[in-house]
C-alpha cells in the first residue's frame, strides 16, 4: 500500500515542487519518511531526530540552532524535507518568513 503512495508522491513532487521547497511532513510513518529521506534529503540527518525509528523530541529540541543554520544555507539544494515537530519548533523560536524557501507542509 505505502509502495504505490510513496510513487504517487514521488512523481506530483518531481513535475511540481521547485528547490525553494522544504517538505514538511506531518503523521507519516516512519518506514515512509526513511524512504521520502532517501529520495528528498531531510535538512539535517535523521540520526538528529530519529531514536530507535522513533521521533526524539529532546534530540530535535537540542538540534535547533544546527536546523537554523542548515536551512540558512538551502539555497543552493534542491527540494528538501523535514518532520513537523522540527517545522513547529522552528515556528516558535524565528520568523520563518525571513528564510527564502517555502514550507509545504503534507499531512496524512
Amino acid at each position: 500500500m505505502f509502495r504505490k503512495l510513496i510513487d504517487n508522491h514521488f512523481k506530483e513532487i518531481k513535475d511540481q515542487i521547485g528547490k525553494d521547497i522544504i517538505l514538511v511532513y506531518k503523521g507519516f510513518p516512519i518506514s515512509f519518511l526513511k524512504t521520502v529521506f532517501n529520495k528528498i534529503p531531510p535538512v539535517i540527518e535523521s540520526s538528529s531526530f530519529l531514536t530507535d525509528d522513533k521521533i526524539d523530541l529532546e534530540k530535535i529540541r537540542s538540534s535547533t540552532l544546527l536546523l537554523i543554520s542548515k536551512i540558512q544555507g538551502i539555497e543552493s539544494r534542491p527540494c528538501s524535507s523535514m518532520i513537523f515537530e522540527q517545522f513547529s519548533l522552528l515556528e516558535k523560536n524565528i520568523n520563518l518568513e525571513l528564510f527564502p524557501n517555502k514550507f509545504l507542509i503534507l499531512l496524512i
